[in-house]
């Protein structure tokens, strides 16, 4: 009876293990140092690897480091890790950023503070007017900036303050005013049609009259020219006859 239940008792702990192996993402962590760049407009920052909520879009032309992969996205790290511009993680789909080969030069991701221009600028824990307050900005402090986000037909920054992360409106604020990085971007390849063997339907078959008009005549003229050598010879012997 004892061994009988520590044998169903066994099988059951291996049954959630095998449930929690299964539930969990499996995630590959980067053995080195790996970079990927953002390429194309409006990619964003995803805060899990489910992309259900947007964190941010991300800086085109820039780069973030990889720090494992898991279900179709990159867990990334971007900011310098510094007083002003704390690292922060995040993820992207795969298919939305591009491997780079090698490490990119300086800077990886722009980092820009910019001003309280209002009043004052109000931080909160979303991109929404009703969203809780973490701290307010007073005019001309200056808040590191990160990102920006449309949400109900407003930009909003995501910016850090005083140990902070937090939400506010782009109207409060110093534009960041980003150049492209240095790094030009990779050219788009042109595409080449295949080659099917057939003619354009745009394109007119070449007309051959011409050239068959001049062959025959070039016959003509040859057989005429023979003609006119042998014919003389012919009478001739006739008349001395």
């Amino acid at each position: 009876m004892t061994k009988s239940l520590n044998c169903k008792l066994l099988i059951f702990l291996l049954l959630i293990c095998l449930t929690a192996t299964v539930a969990t993402p499996t995630e590959v962590c980067a053995e080195t140092p790996r970079w990927v760049r953002v390429v194309e407009d409006d990619v964003p920052l995803y805060t899990n690897a489910n992309g259900n909520k947007v964190t941010f879009i991300l800086q085109k032309s820039y780069y973030l480091t990889v720090s494992a992969e898991v279900n179709g996205y990159y867990r990334v790290e971007l900011m310098s890790n510094s007083t002003l511009f704390p690292t922060i993680v995040g993820y992207v789909k795969i298919s939305d950023v591009v491997e780079s080969e090698e490490a990119p030069v300086t800077p990886y991701y722009p980092e820009k503070t910019i001003y309280v221009s209002a009043d004052s600028a109000t931080l909160k824990l979303s991109p929404l007017e009703s969203a809780e307050t973490v701290i307010t900005a007073t005019n001309t402090q200056s808040v590191s900036y990160y990102g920006s986000i449309t949400s109900e037909n407003k930009q909003w920054y995501y910016v850090y303050y005083c140990g902070r992360f937090g939400y506010a409106e782009a109207d409060c604020f110093t534009a960041p005013n980003i150049t492209m990085h240095p790094t030009p971007l990779p050219e788009t390849p042109s595409v080449v049609p295949p080659d099917t063997g057939t003619t354009p339907p745009d394109e007119t078959p070449a007309d051959n009259t011409a050239e068959a008009i001049l062959i025959v005549f070039v016959v003509v003229l040859a057989v005429g020219l023979v003609v006119a050598v042998f014919t003389p010879a012919k009478t001739s012997k006739r008349n001395k006859s």
